[in-house]
């Protein structure tokens, strides 16, 4: 049997940036949903 902790309510990151920071992204990702496609792939 698995148990879980109860780590309480999801708390989201206030901004992208800041959550691009806790999972230890560059900040070059800021901008990901203006790139062209040809950057993208």
């Amino acid at each position: 049997m698995t148990t879980y902790l109860d780590s309480g309510p999801y708390v989201p990151e206030p901004t992208f940036e800041a959550w691009l920071e806790k999972q230890g992204l560059p900040d070059i990702y800021v901008s990901i949903f203006d790139w062209e496609n040809e950057r993208l792939q």
